[in-house]
C-alpha cells in the first residue's frame, strides 16, 4: 500500500508516538492532524471544548523521545480548518480518536483519498457497536460510527466493521477491504511460547 498514515487526535502524543516508530520503520509517512488546544466548541454531553489538550511541543517532545519524529508531519488547526488544506492525494490508512461526532465528520473527509484495501481505526468503539456482522448507527454528537458509515456509503464502499480491542473499532470496504488480524490469536501464540 502507499501513501501516508494519517491520524486524526494525537492528546498528550502516545499513540502517535507508537505509530510514528512502525512508519519508520515501514518507510511510511505519517500526518497527524490535532487542534492542539483539546475538543472544538460541541453538543456534546460528556465532553466539554478544550478537553483532552496536549500542546505542540508537549506532543512533539513525547514523540521525539518515545517514538520517531523523522516520518512525522503535524497538522495544527482543527480538522474543520486543515482537512481542506491536506495536499497528499493517497492514504495508506486512517487512524482517528475524534471523540465527537462534528470531528468525525470533518475528519472522514479523506475516505475518498484512502486505498480500498484499507480501513478507518477508531478509538471511539465498544464491543456493542458490532452486532451479528452489523454496526450499530446511533447519530448522536458524542458518536463516531454515523460519520464513518454515511461518508464510505457516499463514497461506494461497501462498508464492514469490526471490535478489536480495548475501544478501538475497524472499519473497511467489504469488497476490498483487508480484514484485520484480531489480537486474541495473536495473545494465544505468545502465550504458547511463554
Amino acid at each position: 500500500m502507499t501513501g501516508s498514515l494519517c491520524e486524526f487526535g494525537s492528546f498528550k502524543g502516545f499513540s502517535t508516538a507508537a505509530l510514528s516508530e512502525a512508519c519508520f520503520r515501514l518507510g511510511m509517512t505519517m500526518d497527524v492532524f490535532d487542534s492542539f488546544e483539546g475538543l472544538p466548541e460541541s453538543d456534546s454531553q460528556l465532553y466539554r471544548k478544550g478537553e483532552f489538550m496536549g500542546s505542540y511541543e508537549e506532543v512533539r517532545a513525547n514523540v521525539r523521545e518515545f517514538g520517531n519524529l523523522a516520518p512525522v508531519r503535524f497538522h495544527r488547526g482543527f480538522f474543520s480548518e486543515t482537512v481542506g488544506l491536506y495536499d497528499r492525494s493517497q492514504i495508506a490508512c486512517l487512524w482517528m480518536d475524534v471523540d465527537l461526532e462534528i470531528s468525525a465528520v470533518d475528519a472522514i473527509k479523506l475516505l475518498p483519498r484512502l486505498d480500498p484495501r484499507s480501513g478507518v481505526f477508531s478509538d471511539e468503539c465498544e464491543p456493542e457497536d458490532f452486532v451479528a456482522g452489523r454496526i450499530i448507527e446511533a447519530p448522536d454528537p458524542d458518536s463516531v460510527i454515523s460519520p464513518i458509515c454515511n461518508a464510505f456509503r457516499a463514497d461506494g464502499r461497501l462498508i464492514k466493521g469490526c471490535f478489536i480491542s480495548g475501544h478501538t473499532g475497524f472499519f473497511r470496504d467489504e469488497k476490498h477491504g483487508i480484514p484485520v488480524l484480531m489480537p486474541e490469536p495473536l495473545l494465544k501464540l505468545k502465550d504458547a511460547l511463554l
